[in-house]
């Protein structure tokens, strides 16, 4: 049982690595300079304003880490920091309808994606599987409103 999950692991690792390689492509041909962070931070607000502690915890990385990435997006005015009417020290990010164009424009899978390629050899079972283990009910995640540690 270890030694498959180790492999299962191992190929997981190489997909992912595939998959930030074909959005890393699909986000250099859009001439645009937004690296890979800024687009899922932007992706993230796509369905409502979060703080970047938030967007951490679900991206599991560090807040510090986004702060950059949401300077970048706010300058191109694509994301804009709000105010918290409960908490003033807060201050949610929301997308901007330019930052909604812009997402409209990357495609979120392109005909070349390695990533595709590769799923494209499962059989129709094993991607369903696959995408139903992705999906949640084999992956364990931490709640939506988690906080971060030493944010509580």
């Amino acid at each position: 049982m270890l030694q498959e999950a180790q492999r299962i692991r191992e190929m997981i690792v190489r997909l992912s690595r595939k998959s930030r390689g074909d959005l890393k492509k699909r986000l250099t041909r859009s001439g645009t300079g937004i690296a890979p962070l800024s687009y899922n931070l932007l992706s993230f607000l796509a369905d409502r304003k979060r703080t970047l502690q938030e967007i951490a915890l679900e991206m599991e990385i560090n807040p510090p880490s986004l702060v950059a990435a949401a300077d970048i997006l706010e300058q191109k005015g694509l994301l804009q920091r709000t105010a918290d009417a409960r908490d003033r020290r807060q201050r949610p990010l929301r997308i901007t309808a330019a930052g909604r164009a812009f997402l409209s424009r990357i495609p979120k899978v392109a005909k070349d994606d390695s990533f595709a390629a590769s799923l494209s050899r499962l059989d129709p079972a094993a991607r369903r599987k696959l995408g139903a283990f992705a999906g949640g009910r084999g992956v364990s995640r931490r709640p939506r409103s988690a906080p971060c540690a030493g944010t509580a």
